[in-house]
């Protein structure tokens, strides 16, 4: 028997192909959820130098685990009065293609 199962190929191919297998607009749209839910807890940086534009996420770890794997996801979101929120989240994906949230960090920023 060999081992010919390399775990970051697999890791790389999930990176560059998880919109084949993961609803883009759900998951923005749950983003923005978890955003909004955590951007309390996000400090404010008084920094002019990000101008506003629409969401954006990009995925940008997948780490096997046995109950799923676990997905590091960047976000950029438009908030009102001029701010954006930057940050990541960890999300759990189960086997069973449920989404679990685990943690959100992120900054708030004044758009110029």
């Amino acid at each position: 028997m060999r081992n010919i199962f390399d775990p970051k190929k697999f890791e790389n191919t999930l990176i560059l192909r998880w919109s084949d297998f993961l609803s883009a607009p759900i998951l923005l749209e749950w983003i923005q959820e978890l955003v909004d839910e955590n951007k309390n807890s996000f400090d404010f940086i008084a920094n002019h130098a990000y101008k506003r534009k629409g969401s954006q996420i990009m995925v940008t770890r997948f780490q096997n685990t046995n109950q799923g794997f676990i997905i590091w996801v960047d976000f950029v979101v438009p908030l009102p009065e001029d701010k954006i929120a930057i940050g990541t989240t960890e999300i759990f994906l189960l086997h069973t293609g449920i989404l679990c949230p685990s943690k959100t960090l992120g900054n708030i920023y004044k758009c110029i």
